[in-house]
């Protein structure tokens, strides 16, 4: 299966390695797994659900086995990156159970919500991993606007903003969110194309241009600010 992004996955031409950023939000093109730390605040990812999807993703890219090869490679590289810090996490209805386990491992505190996606159309499942219960309740909220919820309850929680990391950014779901809450985000996607399409919108909400910060980024190193 491939996928065709259409002119906003062609408007930007972003390659792997490259750091992108458009107004305060910064895009990484690679794999979660070439990171080694983040310093963000908060983590609000979508992960691919099960293996089909992951190989999916991972062939459309053109990568190997180096991102990630079962759908529990890529969530616990999210909760290995995230180190203890507060963690949202997306997931199917049938890997409930082995997520909140994942997070059991390290998070004294865990949760789940039932919400949906694609605007309702289908059900689904938001993890939480923190130091304390979340203030409030998601359910039956739609994942377009659970990002904003996430932090949303980290400022009533902590008392404050921060920055987002999205290790798992798709066309940029949660930089947008971030946007509307005046939030800074750093964002990690595999394919150049989604990179792309997540920068033209976030131009249209911004008014700046996308700017290409460094050619040939080297991972290992990278970290949030």
């Amino acid at each position: 299966m491939t996928w065709d992004y259409g002119e906003e996955g062609a408007a930007v031409k972003v390659f792997r390695g490259q750091l992108w950023r458009c107004g305060q939000h910064t895009f990484f093109c690679g794999s979660l797994l070439q990171l080694s730390r983040l310093t963000a605040n908060l983590f609000y990812c979508d992960p691919p659900w099960n293996n089909a999807i992951t190989s999916t993703f991972r062939n459309n890219a053109g990568y190997g086995e180096e991102a990630g090869l079962t759908w529990q490679d890529i969530y616990n590289g999210i909760i290995g990156l995230a180190n203890g810090r507060p963690l949202f996490l997306e997931g199917g209805e049938k890997q409930a159970s082995e997520v909140q386990g994942m997070l059991a491992a390290v998070y004294p505190v865990t949760q789940a919500w039932p919400i949906t996606y694609s605007r309702g159309a289908r059900p689904c499942v938001l993890h939480y991993g923190g130091v304390g219960a979340v203030p409030g309740d998601p359910s039956h909220m739609d994942d377009a606007d659970t990002p904003a919820w996430a932090m949303q309850m980290y400022e009533r929680t902590y008392a404050g903003s921060g920055l987002v990391a999205d290790l798992t950014a798709g066309r940029g779901i949660t930089s947008r969110c971030a946007e509307e809450q005046t939030w800074p985000s750093f964002n990690v996607e595999l394919d150049g194309r989604r990179v792309s399409a997540a920068l033209v919108r976030l131009a249209k909400m911004t008014g700046d241009t996308p700017k290409l910060v460094r050619a040939n980024a080297e991972p290992g190193t990278l970290a949030a600010r």
